[in-house]
């Protein structure tokens, strides 16, 4: 039965030898900062970019996060201002929001389309119509020109909600390019913390480790647990 134990006790103490000297060599290959800031910028927006972020950076330090975080920390000031005076989405794509930004370049371009279109139908609406009047003479009778603006007030009336629904459409637009700069760069950062691990507690990165206890002449077998950070 000792026998059994020991040989065990052995085996395990190989596996985790071998354990060690894999992750050892798997932290040496993976604790480069500029591999971690590459992933960041090409995949970082996917969940599995996230994901291989958090791995990567559990074998940095500090300083190497908080250099990570400050390279790639998205900024709101310069894509609102592009919002602002260019409008459709324009800061939103400079910022790398490309889903805000083809919701407000779509919703502009709809907007103005609208708009035009309902121009179109109440200019249309309106025309002069010339009608001969007649007046009786002493020999014959005499015929003037009157010519008078007639609208149609139904198109007319279709024009202006058409030109309304495009500038509540291009309102809505321009609403969204001022708010989601801000939105977009908190939850950006936010989740570029996390996955970096900044503010992470300490103890939520260490790694168990088992080391067997073999002592065939005190006869004492076991093992002892502990947590490598």
């Amino acid at each position: 039965m000792k026998k059994m134990l020991l040989g065990l006790l052995v085996a395990l103490l190989a596996v985790n030898l071998f354990a060690q000297t894999e992750a050892e060599a798997k932290k040496k290959e993976e604790a480069d900062p500029y591999m971690v800031d590459s992933v960041i910028r090409t995949q970082f927006k996917s969940d599995f970019g996230k994901q291989r972020v958090y791995e990567l950076s559990e074998n940095l330090n500090d300083n190497q996060r908080y250099w990570l975080y400050d390279e790639n920390e998205k900024n709101a000031v310069c894509p609102f201002l592009l919002n602002l005076f260019l409008g459709y989405g324009i800061g939103s794509f400079v910022q790398g929001d490309s889903k805000g930004g083809v919701t407000q370049l779509l919703m502009s371009l709809g907007g103005n389309v609208l708009f035009w279109t309902g121009y179109g139908i109440g200019v249309s609406a309106s025309h002069e119509e010339t009608r001969w009047l007649v007046f009786s003479g002493y020999y014959s009778n005499y015929y003037m020109p009157d010519t008078e603006t007639v609208t149609n007030n139904a198109q007319s009336t279709a024009g202006a909600i058409i030109m309304l629904s495009g500038l509540g459409l291009n309102l809505a637009s321009n609403i969204i390019g001022y708010i989601r700069p801000w939105g977009y760069a908190n939850k950006y950062n936010r989740d570029l913390k996390h996955y970096l691990r900044i503010n992470e507690s300490r103890w939520m990165s260490g790694t168990p480790q088992l080391s067997p206890i073999i002592d065939p002449v005190n006869q004492n077998y076991g093992l002892v647990a502990k947590i490598n950070f």
